[in-house]
């Protein structure tokens, strides 16, 4: 928005330089700027341009109904440069001693910005924290030259216990928008995971998905040669919508003498069975990437 371009272009003098990292709060009223490499940030309200928080972070986060975030901010007993990657790949020393601050801006009281909380005395550091409606804590184990990874825990936010059990870090997380589903991506498989009344799996999929997007409790994702349709539960069903017929590489080309193409033939490929019982006949998946986008109308949404 115009407001927000205000903002960015009010603040550019006092930046400390390096990328920054740009998130909008659920409301739309907040914008909040993050400087990984040197651990700093504001927040500002949108309308009105003003500034009503600056401090020392290395991750932000934003909650998903309600002008809520977390931050992670460290303090180790000699300042050392890099980012948060350089820090991991030098293993836990590094990072010092690390705070969770959750916190929340209320607008019925002149902006203020309450505390909700602040956690300390982590087993394992945090490399990254991730907004939604639950609080993804990402935590590195291993050290120096061991070999380290990621796991995943969630939290409520209010920062109390956590919520279901260590999860290796996924690639990917989406959230049905009721919160009564999410979709973990992995390498080669997904996992669909319960969260109300309680957090736990209930499928597990092989598969490689590049895109994702759930609709009425209904989870659309992409592979490399198909478009599926599942209905997560304990009797889950997955519907094929289109499949790769044929590879491109399949494609016969005639020459002519002089170099030019004569002719373009390609292999014969299934067009798909019929409708049947209301399930319909499965079409044509479009080669190379393809990425899944809600439309928005006045009456209704479209895939």
């Amino acid at each position: 928005t115009a407001d927000a371009r205000d903002i960015l272009t009010d603040a550019r003098s006092g930046w400390p330089g390096g990328p920054v990292e740009l998130r909008v709060s659920p409301s739309g009223r907040l914008l909040s700027l993050l400087w990984p490499v040197h651990g700093v940030f504001e927040i500002y309200v949108i309308s009105s341009q003003k500034r009503i928080e600056r401090g020392q972070a290395y991750d932000l986060a934003w909650a998903w109904s309600c002008d809520r975030y977390a931050l992670v901010d460290c303090v180790v007993d000699a300042p050392q440069k890099g980012t948060w990657k350089d820090k991991k790949k030098k293993g836990p020393s590094s990072f010092g001693t690390q705070f969770l601050d959750i916190k929340e801006v209320d607008f019925t009281s002149a902006t203020a910005v309450r505390q909700i909380t602040r956690s300390s005395g982590f087993k394992l550091p945090i490399s990254a924290i991730l907004g939604g409606p639950l609080l993804g804590v990402v935590q590195v184990t291993g050290d120096g030259d061991i070999s380290t990874s990621d796991v995943l825990q969630f939290h409520a936010w209010d920062g109390k216990e956590p919520i279901g059990r260590p999860l290796p870090r996924p690639h990917t997380i989406t959230w049905e928008s009721t919160m009564e589903y999410c979709l973990l991506v992995y390498e080669k498989d997904f996992c669909i995971f319960t969260v109300k009344p309680v957090f736990k799996l209930l499928n597990r999929l092989p598969g490689t998905v590049t895109s994702s997007l759930w609709y009425k409790k209904i989870l659309f994702y992409v592979t490399p040669t198909e478009i599926c349709c599942l209905l997560p539960g304990e009797s889950f069903l997955s519907i094929p919508l289109a499949q790769v017929y044929f590879s491109p590489v399949a494609l016969s080309v005639a020459f002519q003498s002089d170099g030019e193409i004569s002719k373009l033939v390609w292999p014969p490929h299934n067009t798909g069975e019929q409708e049947v019982g209301g399930v319909p006949c499965v079409q044509e998946r479009p080669c190379g990437p393809l990425t899944l986008v809600e439309i928005t109308g006045k009456n209704s949404k479209e895939l």
